[in-house]
């Protein structure tokens, strides 16, 4: 550990400059050798840091299964999972906890985050459960999206190219949904959107035009 003399006078606080590697503990702040003037430090770190594409506040998922399986399965009921822009295969239906409130949403307002689904209903939202998604991009699918008993809000999101689901719906409605500022546009399937007798949707602002 380094020790530095008052190099500018009691009265003059002084700027230590130095540089760390990678996960190297270092001197954000201190005091001068009075015990009573700020020292100011400007750290460099030196070295590329490892970023998780998605994370739950400090904690990062290499995979955004594994963040909901974390939300899932740790205490609280509100989680808002962030995902780094960009495009993600999806192979696993992701099912809602009942009594869990998930948000999934890009961490930037002007770049979305991408997911082309590959095998089965991605999200079954299950009765107790909500679901929000914003600013996702869903597309390139073959299968159902959406399977909802709880909750279910779809803003600022686009769901286009999807191609003949296997149940040849992209939503199904049994809960209460409701779909904001959002495109829905090019798909090939036999109903974009099931809602069930008793089911309650709510359309604001959206298109089914990609341009």
């Amino acid at each position: 550990m380094s020790t530095l003399s008052n190099l500018g006078g009691r009265d003059t606080p002084y700027t230590l400059t130095f540089s760390v590697k990678e996960d190297d503990e270092y001197l954000t702040s201190g005091y001068n050798t009075y015990g009573q003037y700020p020292v100011q430090v400007s750290v460099t770190v030196r070295g590329t840091a490892t970023t998780s594409p998605w994370t739950i506040g400090t904690t990062g998922f290499n995979t955004l299964e594994e963040a909901v399986a974390y939300a899932n399965n740790t205490e609280g009921t509100e989680f808002e999972i962030i995902g780094t822009p960009g495009t993600y295969d999806l192979n696993k239906k992701i099912a809602i906890k009942a009594g869990k409130i998930i948000t999934i949403k890009s961490s930037s307002e002007t770049e979305a985050v991408v997911i082309k689904p590959t095998n089965g209903t991605v999200f079954n939202i299950v009765k107790g459960s909500t679901l929000k998604l914003h600013n996702i991009i869903f597309t390139d699918f073959t299968v159902q999206l959406f399977s909802n008993s709880g909750n279910l809000t779809v803003d600022n999101c686009t769901i286009m190219n999807g191609n003949k689901t296997t149940a040849g719906v992209a939503l199904t409605n049994m809960g209460n949904a409701t779909i904001n500022d959002t495109v829905i546009c090019n798909n090939n399937v036999t109903t974009l959107i099931a809602n069930m007798v008793s089911a309650n949707l709510t359309i604001n602002n959206s298109k089914l035009d990609c341009g």
